[in-house]
C-alpha cells in the first residue's frame, strides 16, 4: 500500500470517508510485523510498509480488519475463559507425531467433545490455537494469522482478475453463496462488495469449526456464520440449497485421501444443479520458475487472450505442462522446503496439494465443465526477466524482451513474499521442531532468512508460490436422486478411518486491490 500509511480503495473509492481510520491508526498488520522485526534486529534498510497491495478490495479489508480487531483483541471474559485448556504449553516438548494427543486441560484430563464446541480456543507459544488435540490444522487463530489469511485472499482475487474465476456468474449473479471454511470470511465480504457494485443482493454462508470471522452483516451484507465441524457429515444445510460452494485454501485440515471424497459428496448434495463449485488453492512449498517464453507457453489455451492479458497485467506466470521448474536456488527457502514437507508428512497433510485437484474433479460423474487456472507469482523482480527471456543480457534482441515490472506488480510480488514470510511464523512451532533448533537458533536463522529475503532480494533467481484455481459445474440430469430419511441420525455421520495416523473486476495493468 505504497510506502506511507494505506490509501484504501484506489481504484474505485470516489471519497476518503472511508480512510479516516487507517489514516489516525497504524495498521494492525504492520504492528504485528513490526513488533517483530524488534525482537529480532533487522537492517536500517528494512520496510516491510512498502509490501502492500492497493485497490478496490481496500476498503472492504479496513472494515473487515477493524471489525476483527474488535473480535480478537482485547479479548472479553469469554474468550479468557476459552483458553484455560492449553495454558500455554510449549509445543516443542511434545512430538510432530504426537502432537494431536496431548493437550492438558485445567481439571488434569482431556475436555469431552462438546467442550471445544463451547471452548474452541487455547494458548500455545502465546498464540492461540484450536483447542481439539484431534485436528491437523496446524496454524495458529489468532489476529495475525487472521490479518496473513486477508492478504493472501487480496493476492488471489488480484491474481485470478475477481473473487469468482467460474464463467456461470458473469451475467447471472449467484443467489446463495456457501464458503467453506470461511475463517475471517474476507473472501465473503470482497464477494459481495464484486456484485453489490453491480446491483445485485446476493446471500452469503460461512461454515468453519470455530467462529473465527467479524459480523459481516454490520457492512449491509446478507451473512450467517454456522459452526459445524466439517468431519461430522451431513452438514446442516438443505438439499441444493447454494448456488455457489467456494472452497479456499482448505488443503491443511486433513488428508487428502480420507476426507476429500466425502467432502465432494457433500458440496455436490447441497449444490443445486448448474450450480459451481471453486477450490482455490496453493502449494506450500517453494520452487523456482525458469527462463521461458510464456506467450508460447500458452497458445494452446482457448481462453488464452483473457488468461494471458491478466497474467501479463499482473506480472505473473501461467502454469502448463510445459512451464520449467527446478528446485528453489535460495538456501534458506530450501531448508523451509525440507522442514514442512517433514512437518506436513508427519501430520498426514499434503505440501503439494495442487499436483491433484483436477483429478478429484475428474472422478466426479455429476460435474461437468471442468476447468482451471494455475499461476506462478514469483517472490520479488527475477534476474532473467532484467536479461530478457532468453537468458542473454546483449543486443537488441535481448533489450526487446526484457521485464520491467509496473508499481502495482512489484507490490504485488512483495506482498507474495511478505504473506510467505509470515506463513513460516505462523508455522514457527512445526518448522522448529522438524529443523531440530533451539529457540535461539532458529531466532538467529528467522532473522538472517528474513534479511536475505526481504533485503537482500534473496528470491531473484525465479522462487515464487504455487497457487490455482479448480471450477466445474454440477450436471441438470433428469434423474432425482432418493432423498435422505427425514429422521437426523442420532449422532453425526463418522468418516472412515484416516489412513495416517494421529471482466468487471478485471484490474488494469495492476492497479491492485
Amino acid at each position: 500500500m505504497g510506502d506511507s500509511s494505506p490509501q484504501l480503495d484506489k481504484l474505485h473509492s470516489t471519497t476518503n470517508s472511508t480512510n479516516s481510520w487507517t489514516d489516525s491508526k497504524t495498521s494492525p498488520l504492520q504492528t504485528h510485523t513490526q513488533a517483530k522485526l524488534n525482537k529480532i534486529k533487522r537492517p536500517p534498510s528494512f520496510s516491510p510498509q512498502s509490501a502492500y497491495v492497493v485497490g478496490p478490495g481496500t476498503a472492504v479489508l479496513d472494515r473487515h480488519l477493524y471489525n476483527l480487531q474488535r473480535t480478537y483483541d482485547p479479548a472479553t471474559t469469554a474468550q479468557r475463559v476459552q483458553t484455560h485448556h492449553g495454558r500455554a504449553q510449549s509445543l516443542s516438548s511434545t512430538s510432530l507425531t504426537n502432537s494431536s494427543t496431548n493437550t492438558p486441560s485445567l481439571l488434569g484430563s482431556a475436555p469431552a467433545k462438546d467442550d471445544y464446541v463451547r471452548r474452541p480456543f487455547t494458548m500455545r507459544n502465546s498464540r492461540r490455537y484450536l483447542a481439539d488435540p484431534t485436528l491437523r490444522y496446524p496454524l495458529p487463530v489468532d489476529l495475525p494469522e487472521m490479518h496473513r489469511q486477508v492478504l493472501r485472499t487480496m493476492l488471489l482475487v488480484n491474481v485470478f482478475g475477481g473473487p469468482i474465476c467460474s464463467p456461470n456468474f458473469r451475467n447471472t449473479p449467484p443467489k446463495k453463496v456457501l464458503e467453506v471454511g470461511c475463517g475471517n470470511g474476507y473472501w465473503s465480504a470482497l464477494c459481495h462488495k464484486h456484485f453489490s457494485r453491480q446491483g445485485h443482493s446476493v446471500s452469503f454462508t460461512g461454515i468453519d469449526i470455530a467462529p473465527l470471522s467479524a459480523d459481516n452483516s454490520t457492512n449491509g451484507m446478507k451473512w450467517r456464520f454456522v459452526q459445524h465441524d466439517l468431519r461430522n457429515l451431513p452438514t446442516p444445510f438443505q438439499d441444493e440449497e447454494f448456488d455457489l460452494v467456494m472452497v479456499k485454501d482448505l488443503s491443511m485440515i486433513s488428508s487428502q485421501l480420507s476426507m476429500t471424497a466425502n467432502l465432494m459428496d457433500e458440496y455436490l448434495r447441497i449444490l443445486r444443479p448448474g450450480g459451481a463449485i471453486e477450490v482455490w488453492d496453493g502449494d506450500h512449498t517453494i520452487r523456482m520458475v525458469l527462463s521461458h517464453n510464456p506467450t508460447q507457453a500458452t497458445q494452446d489455451s482457448d481462453s488464452e487472450d483473457e488468461d494471458t492479458a491478466q497474467a501479463e497485467g499482473t506480472g505473473t506466470y501461467i502454469l502448463t505442462a510445459q512451464t520449467p521448474f527446478t528446485e528453489a536456488q535460495n538456501p534458506y527457502l530450501t531448508e523451509y522446503n525440507t522442514w514442512l514437507t517433514k512437518a506436513f508428512d508427519a501430520r498426514g497433510l499434503s505440501a503439494i496439494p495442487c499436483t491433484i485437484m483436477a483429478s478429484l474433479l475428474l472422478q466426479e460423474p455429476d460435474l461437468a465443465d471442468i476447468e482451471s487456472r494455475r499461476l506462478a507469482i514469483p517472490l520479488g523482480e527475477v534476474r532473467w526477466e532484467r536479461a530478457g527471456t532468453d537468458g542473454s543480457s546483449k543486443g537488441k534482441e535481448a533489450d526487446s524482451g526484457k521485464k520491467v515490472l509496473t508499481t502495482g506488480q512489484t507490490a504485488l510480488r512483495h506482498t507474495a513474499l511478505l504473506t510467505l514470510v509470515q506463513y513460516m511464523e505462523s508455522l514457527e512451532p512445526f518448522l522448529r521442531e522438524a529443523s531440530g533448533k533451539s529457540q535461539d537458533e532458529w531466532d538467529r536463522w528467522y532473522g538472517d532468512m528474513m534479511n536475505d529475503l526481504l533485503v537482500q532480494n534473496g528470491t531473484s533467481w525465479g522462487e515464487c508460490l504455487e497457487v490455482g484455481a479448480w471450477w466445474a459445474t454440477k450436471r441438470d440430469t433428469a434423474k432425482t436422486k432418493p432423498k435422505p430419511s427425514e429422521e437426523k441420525p442420532e449422532k453425526p455421520m463418522p468418516y472412515p478411518p484416516d489412513p495416517h495416523p494421529g471482466n468487471e473486476w478485471k484490474i488494469p495493468h495492476m492497479e491492485l486491490l
